[in-house]
């Protein structure tokens, strides 16, 4: 029965492949139009070194190397602070956790030049003017070794 309807619908095809020819200008045109943002649109790029721009990204996320993202993909099996015993998310590595204060207290003292609510500082990631201030914050907790290296005198933000 199925092989009948098949056979009978091929037989039918009122569609035969038709080539239509076109102006390659025109077509490239109405991509580039239709897809491809203005150039005034675009933001500049962090002046800071890329791995502050790829944990500041991780950050926002939720898909950085704290404890408890790892903990979620199976990587370790303790999602907790080895500070606070709490899970270790964004908001508490921001927020939180005791081994941080001193460099909470800092990094408080730069949101209220930029009048922003210092209760919470996770919201600074989504915030360009402060990335700097986040970048010196994420290198002087000492919680990503591999960022310690950097010389943040030298960048502009």
């Amino acid at each position: 029965m199925a092989d009948k309807a098949a056979k009978e619908a091929c037989k039918r095809n009122e569609n035969p492949e038709v080539h239509l020819l076109s102006n390659s200008k025109k077509t490239r045109g109405s991509i580039v139009k239709t897809h491809l943002t203005s150039l005034k649109s675009v933001t500049k790029p962090s002046p800071l070194p890329i791995g502050f721009t790829s944990i500041d990204n991780q950050l926002t996320t939720g898909h950085s190397a704290l404890n408890y993202h790892l903990f979620k993909i199976k990587k370790i099996y303790d999602p907790n602070c080895i500070h606070c015993h709490v899970k270790e998310t964004t908001q508490h590595f921001f927020n939180t956790c005791v081994a941080y204060k001193a460099s909470r207290i800092t990094l408080r003292r730069q949101a209220a030049k930029v009048k922003f609510n210092s209760n919470q500082l996770h919201l600074l990631l989504e915030r360009p003017e402060t990335q700097g201030e986040l970048a010196k914050f994420i290198q002087s907790t000492h919680r990503f070794p591999f960022l310690d290296h950097i010389d943040l005198a030298i960048h502009t933000y």
